[in-house]
């Protein structure tokens, strides 16, 4: 059984804030909600976990899973083309997050989830 290599390094990960303007009529004071998005990007593995030669045509993508640290349910996210090497996740509630990614291949064989981590520079 060959498995996909799961190296994945970070190169980038940021935290970013969109804001809203809301309300104000009359002048009114505006008040601003923010919705928190985190950048993830990562290097394309070039290689499986047993050393062989991976190609970009041999993967089919990504899978990306996260949840709130300290619950028990990722939720999941498929990230289909093998020359993805980024996502931006929208949308987020506050709280401290655990990450997770893993490589599939075009017939659908799987490296291991690995845990991303990360420094947040504010």
């Amino acid at each position: 059984m060959r498995l996909l290599a799961a190296i994945f390094m970070l190169c980038s990960l940021s935290f970013s804030c969109v804001v809203f303007a809301q309300g104000g009529a009359g002048g009114a004071p505006v008040t601003p909600s923010v919705t928190p998005s985190l950048q993830l990007n990562w290097f394309v593995p070039s290689a499986r976990e047993n050393g062989d030669v991976l190609s970009l045509a041999d993967i089919g993508g990504y899978e990306l899973r996260y949840r709130v640290k300290g619950t028990s349910t990722f939720k999941s996210l498929v990230i289909r083309g093998a020359s993805n090497k980024s996502y931006l996740l929208r949308g987020l509630a506050a709280g401290v997050y655990e990450f997770q990614i893993a490589t599939f291949d075009a017939d659908g064989l799987y490296s291991k989830f690995v845990p991303i981590t990360y420094t947040l520079i504010k």
